[in-house]
């Protein structure tokens, strides 16, 4: 998925649909560092899934769901492309899926109910699983 991911990501660039902004001056022609996760997020998260229902982008992916074998935390001002080589490059052997809260988490909803109380939040469910 995260192949899948880059491939999507240097097609909207290329397309105009991730742009450089106030927030994230990234460098269109850089395919080592890419766009933060704000505007991944913005720009190709939040748009793609709300035309498709609302969902998460992993469930857009899976709608069956995967199982988990690793939690992966990011930085929001990290690049995409830089994030995913990181990821890529350290993925364990045998290990089958990840969680990612930018994709795991549907972006258009408010999640602040879903994340009130910490124990029972997606990020510890995913921890405990």
């Amino acid at each position: 998925d995260l192949r899948f991911l880059r491939g999507e990501l240097e097609a909207a660039i290329e397309e105009g649909t991730i742009a450089p902004t106030g927030r994230d001056a990234f460098d269109p022609s850089d395919r080592a560092i890419g766009p933060c996760a704000y505007n991944v997020v913005e720009s190709y998260i939040k748009p793609l899934t709300a035309e498709a229902g609302g969902m998460s982008w992993a469930l857009l992916r899976h709608p069956r769901g995967l199982k988990c074998d690793i939690f992966l935390t990011h930085c929001w001002a990290e690049g995409a492309f830089e994030f995913i080589a990181k990821v890529l490059w350290s993925w364990p052997g045998g290990a089958e899926g990840a969680w990612c809260c930018i994709f795991a988490n549907p972006q258009n909803l408010d999640i602040s109910d879903l994340i009130k109380d910490p124990r029972t939040s997606p990020f510890a469910k995913a921890l405990g699983d």
